[in-house]
């Protein structure tokens, strides 16, 4: 490490690391936000009570770390969850850039200093996202962003609100004000991402990256769920739906301290309760719904498009 001493420190960024129960992955997450070209001003290092060799693996890697990176340790004595994790970073940090990632992820080593440029030539925005590259369990490749890939289209209220735009939720950089402005997030949700992408938007919007800044890991933890049959399928939508109304409670809460005019708020609000009609008839289904039902749906004014996605969904 003593070849990397001179390596320039952005003071005005914080890497952000979170883990559980990643023994096997740690080693190598870990050492990827220390390999950075640029240091972060400080290195926190959340554990959420990780029942498994994760505090050796990460206490022998921090006594080998370089001096000059400030790195702080923080292990639960219980397991709180993510958004426990998450709701410590309130009113912390001021005028920061936050980058996150998790244990079992692999961070490029020009993450935090390719992140940090862009964050500044787009005058400090709410939320920087970036493109990855997904690995298995083994560290395999399993799919590679090209250049060619498909651009994603500039983030608006309206397209977050009706699940149009893409939550970059495993390689995001958040203006610290995010978690000051709006403060904890209810522990009722459970696509956090979706919370704070939307926070974000609200306080000034976001930045896509048209680049892999990330290798995620596929295939491990809860983030997928299963669906080959149509069963299970049924099971995904309607589960979806009842995290997602927690998700519209909260975001309506959220534009009482977000920074939009009178006039974007109201369309904002119009938007969502549109969003949770759909989705309470959604999570409410205890079948698969027939045409009639489908049909008796649009009468009431759901929207004939995304009722119609829900049924062709379930025939496939």
């Amino acid at each position: 490490m003593s070849s990397q001493t001179s390596r320039r420190i952005l003071d005005d960024v914080v890497f952000v690391l979170f883990v559980y129960k990643q023994e096997k992955f740690i080693r190598e997450g870990l050492n990827s936000a220390i390999n950075q070209t640029c240091l972060p001003s400080k290195l926190v290092i959340l554990d959420d009570a990780s029942p498994d060799n994760s505090q050796i693996v990460i206490e022998e890697i921090i006594e080998s770390a370089p001096a000059e990176l400030n790195i702080e340790y923080c292990r639960n004595d219980r397991n709180l969850g993510l958004i426990a994790q998450l709701n410590k970073l309130n009113y912390l940090f001021k005028d920061k850039l936050l980058v996150f990632q998790s244990g079992d992820d692999v961070a490029y080593p020009n993450r935090v200093e390719e992140t940090y440029n862009a964050w500044i030539e787009n005058n400090k925005p709410p939320l920087i996202v970036a493109a990855y590259d997904e690995i298995d369990e083994s560290g395999n490749l399993v799919r590679a962003f090209g250049q060619n890939s498909k651009r994603q289209k500039p983030y608006t209220l309206t397209r977050l609100i009706n699940r149009r735009a893409t939550i970059y939720g495993c390689c995001p950089a958040y203006h610290s004000e995010v978690f000051n402005r709006f403060g904890p997030i209810p522990d009722t949700i459970f696509n956090d991402d979706r919370v704070n992408t939307f926070r974000a938007m609200c306080s000034g919007g976001i930045v896509y990256m048209h680049q892999p800044l990330l290798k995620y890991r596929v295939g491990v933890g809860v983030s997928h769920l299963d669906q080959s049959t149509r069963e299970e399928r049924f099971i995904r939508l309607v589960t979806e739906a009842k995290r997602e109304l927690k998700d519209i409670r909260s975001h309506l809460a959220d534009l009482d301290r977000a920074l939009l005019s009178p006039k974007e708020k109201k369309s904002a609000r119009r938007a969502l309760y549109r969003r949770e009609k759909l989705m309470t008839w959604q999570a409410s289904l205890s079948k698969p719904p027939s045409l009639y039902s489908i049909f008796k749906a649009m009468l009431t004014g759901l929207p004939v498009s995304r009722v119609w996605k829900l049924r062709k969904n379930l025939k496939r």
